[in-house]
Order: C-alpha cells, then structure tokens, then sequence
C-alpha cells in the first residue's frame, strides 16, 4: 500500500470509494472485502488471517436547519479487525511466503503497542511512532485522535493459549489508558459539500486532460506543485523522524557503553571479591594457627607461673632460715662479749690479787688464753658459716633472677 497526506488526511492509493445509499449495500461492499481477505491454513487455525483489515464507512446525513436550509453532517466509522500475533514455531508458519507474512503481522502489532503505550504515558515518550506502520498511521484519529474508539479482544481458553491470552489482556489494559480527543460530526451546508465535489471533479478533469495531451508530466501545473509542496513537507518531516532516529541511536550507543561499563565494572568487583574472600581465607588460617600457639604459650606461662612460685616459696624458705642463723649469730656474739666482761673483771680481780696468787694467776691467765683462743676461733667459725650462708643466698636469688628474666621473655615472645 503507498500512503500518501492530504487535505482529507491520509489516504491510500489504488483504492476506489464506492457510494452505497442502504445497509443491504454495505454488508455486500463488506462481504466484498471479507472474500478478498488473505487467509490461509496453519497449525493453529485452518482459516488464519494473513493480514489486517480496514473497513472505512463515510456517512452523510441531509438535515434541514431552521431557516430552511439544506445541511450534511458528514462521519466516518472504522471497523478494524487485526490479525493474531502468533509464534511460528507453535503454527507452522516457519517457511516461504508465510513467514513473511507472520513477520510482517508481529512488526505491525510491536508498533501499535508501542503507540498505545507512549499514548498512556505521554510523560515517559515525547516521540509517538505513528510513522513505523501503515496501520497506525491509517489510524491516527483512532488512537489519541479526534475518534471514538472501542476494542474488542478476543482470548482463547485453551491452557496451550494462556501466554497469548495474557498478552491480549495486557494490551487491552494499556488501550484503555490511551486519551482520546472526540468532536462532534463535521456539519457544512450542501453548497459546500457540492463545491468539495466540484473540486474533486476538476482536478480529475485536469488530470484526465494532462495524460491526454502527453505533456510530459502528465499532470496540471497547480497539482505538480502542490504535489512538489507536499515532497518538500514529507522531506522535512523525514529529516526531523532522521533526526529523532539518531539521537535514539545516541541515546542507545550511550546506554549500551553505560552497560558495557557496568558490565566491565561487575567484571572488577567479583575479581575482588575472589581476591578478598582468598585473602581472608589466609587470614583465617593464620589466625587459627596464631590460636592454637597462644594457647600453647598460655599453658607454658601457666607451669613458667608454677615453677616461679615453687621457687619464691623456696627463696622465702632460705630467707627465714637465714634470718634465723643471723639471729643466733647475733645472739651469740652478745654471749661472747658477755663472756670477755666477765674475763675482763675477773683479770681485774685477779690483778690486784696478783702479788698473792701469782701462780693462780698464771693458770688463771693460760685459762684465759685458752678460753679466748677457743672465742677465737668461735667466732672465726661462726664468721665462716655466715660467709657460707651469704653466698647461698646470693646464688638462689641470681638463679632465681636468671629463671624470672628466661620467664618474662617467654611471656614477651
């Protein structure tokens, strides 16, 4: 079909209008139409449409106004019946000229869909594809336009139809949110409605005397650049659907470098979780490990603690026991001087008495030596056994400061 804009709106060549004045005459123009309709057999259905199908029916109405005056109000009614979209694996439509005519079917149904959905959210689409199919833009004024416009779906019972059922449901819902603009039927007078004809009989006239005469243009001046006009229109039109077409492009080169990089981006996170979860793995381990060698360093501070105190318990041992031989050693240092007093006043005593005990003295005085000599050699002893004790001591404390130091280190370590 070639489409074509004109005053009337868009019109299709090839197409004849056939003037019917009764209803027994539409059916047959209907009947007419219904014969010429494409079907053929499928998997699914053995009169299967192969194609959509308009049906156009411009009324006229004569009415008289009050003053007298004749009146036509002039309608149109569209009745469509659109072909089921359907899969061709299911149908068998998988070859020759039926695969093509299923494509073709699915592409003009995706553009109706994406009409109606840009009509019933106008806020999400600036851009209405009437222009992507025929079908819709023989329907403009019934979908968003000047026309009332009732849907009829129809679904299938069968479970094998449930996804095509949803479908058609689905695409219902949506036409129901598409807005309308209705006017009321156009109502002109009979001299305009003769002078539209009138047009119309001239302009065949001119192009009717055009082809005859083989100018070689074979068409009026005045249609040739109205004709010339309207390619200029459609080339503007065409260079702003270009322009719309490739900022979509843009917009989708754009989007798909955003998911490329998102992608890419993905790509990079999981690598570093894989890293981040080998990582903790080893963190993990080694921590179990660092565990199970304090636990070990904790048993041996434990028994380190023990040994320590065995050995605190035995310095304090030695330390009382040292106190205590310091305390006889004192004690007997005191009985010792004692002693030398007591000499000391009996040599007094037997000084004076010298001269009459002379020889008691000199025995006296052997004892004395005697018994100074045995003090002597007292206290040499006892010096020798205090020396002794003292290094005894000083060797358990550097032994015992020598284990403490190895102790705290291990604790450190």
């Amino acid at each position: 079909l070639m489409l074509c804009d004109s005053a009337k709106g868009v019109v299709c060549n090839g197409l004849t209008e056939t003037v019917v004045t009764n209803a027994e005459e539409v059916f047959a123009c209907l009947r007419k139409g219904i014969s010429s309709r494409q079907v053929a057999e499928t998997l699914l259905n053995k009169s299967s449409s192969r194609s959509h199908s308009i049906f156009t029916l411009k009324m006229m109405i004569k009415e008289v106004s009050v003053d007298g005056e004749e009146q036509v109000r002039c309608g149109q009614l569209n009745l469509v019946d659109l072909a089921g979209s359907e899969c061709v694996q299911r149908s068998g439509a998988n070859k020759g000229d039926r695969k093509r005519e299923a494509g073709n079917i699915n592409q003009s149904l995706l553009t109706l869909g994406r009409v109606i959905n840009g009509l019933a959210s106008p806020a999400a689409s600036l851009h209405i594809p009437y222009r992507d199919s025929k079908l819709t833009r023989l329907l403009q004024e019934s979908l968003g336009g000047r026309a009332k416009t009732c849907i009829i779906a129809a679904v299938s019972p069968a479970d094998d139809s449930a996804d095509e059922s949803q479908s058609t449901l689905q695409f219902a819902s949506n036409s129901r949110q598409v807005k309308n603009k209705p006017i009321c039927n156009a109502l002109g007078t009979k001299r305009t409605v003769l002078k539209e004809m009138n047009h119309e009989m001239e302009e065949m006239r001119l192009l009717l005397q055009a082809q005859r005469d083989k100018s070689g243009t074979f068409l009026p001046t005045e249609k040739y650049e109205e004709m010339l006009k309207r390619l200029d229109l459609q080339e503007a039109q065409l260079e702003e659907a270009t322009g719309a077409l490739n900022s979509v492009r843009g917009e989708a080169k754009t989007e798909r470098l955003r998911a490329d990089g998102l992608v890419g981006d993905l790509s990079f996170a999981k690598k570093l979780q894989e890293t981040t979860s080998h990582e903790l793995d080893t963190k993990k381990q080694e921590l179990a490990k660092t565990e199970s060698e304090l636990e070990s360093t904790s048993l041996e501070l434990c028994g380190s603690e023990a040994v320590v105190s065995e050995q605190a318990a035995a310095e304090a041992k030695l330390a009382s026991e040292a106190n205590t031989l310091t305390a006889s050693l004192d004690q007997s240092g005191q009985d010792l001087e004692g002693l030398f007093a007591k000499i000391q006043r009996f040599a007094g005593a037997f000084d004076s008495k010298a001269c009459e005990a002379s020889e008691f003295g000199r025995e006296a005085l052997g004892a004395s030596e005697a018994v100074g000599q045995t003090a002597l050699d007292l206290k040499k002893a006892l010096e020798a056994q205090t020396a002794q004790l003292e290094a005894l001591v000083q060797g358990s404390l550097a032994s015992a400061a020598v284990r403490l130091a190895g102790l705290a280190e291990l604790s450190c370590a």
